[in-house]
């Protein structure tokens, strides 16, 4: 298991140097607002290729490409280019993100942000870290003196009947 750890957090600031290098020219759009960039395809790749040259019987999972199927009891699951619309407007921010499940418990993360090119890395039981920073929870105990944020749907999606009425309690109280 240690050295599928290692993997993950090897795996993921080299992908971000791959979406970096990858020109920015081609993209298809599953939606209107949804687009999916050469540097996508070109990160999960990579991913892929690194993750099958060392365990090839880990399946893998990937946002926009099939099932990699595999039988060792190990999942890995990876969104190659998250904030692709961030990416291709030359914005921030956008990441690669990729976790390592065994069985249905997820047991290692990490994210490399795009721009600042921070990682930040988790094993369970072990915290978490942005670079060699080790992370907390914030110690702020009014939410009024918080910065919050959250992920708001593009379009008319059904989470908005969902997302916006659970917010507006808690922000409206504090």
């Amino acid at each position: 298991m240690e050295s599928r750890i290692e993997a993950c957090f090897e795996v993921v600031p080299q992908a971000v140097e791959v979406v970096h290098e990858t020109p920015k020219d081609e993209i298809d759009w599953k939606s209107p607002t949804d687009p999916v960039s050469k540097a996508d395809k070109a990160s999960r790749d990579f991913v892929v290729t690194a993750l099958r040259a060392r365990f090839p019987d880990d399946e893998i999972i990937c946002e926009d490409a099939p099932k990699y199927p595999g039988g060792s009891g190990y999942t890995w699951v990876c969104d190659p280019l998250d904030g692709t619309l961030n990416d291709i407007r030359g914005g921030a921010p956008w990441a690669v993100s990729l976790a390592l499940m065994r069985g249905q418990e997820v047991i290692a993360g990490c994210v490399g942000e795009g721009r600042s090119r921070d990682v930040f890395k988790a094993v369970v039981g072990g915290g978490a870290r942005r670079n060699d920073l080790r992370l907390q929870v914030s110690k702020l105990a009014i939410l009024k003196r918080s910065l919050v944020g959250f992920d708001c749907p593009y379009d008319e999606d059904p989470r908005n009947d969902t997302t916006y009425p659970a917010l507006r309690e808690p922000l409206h109280r504090y």
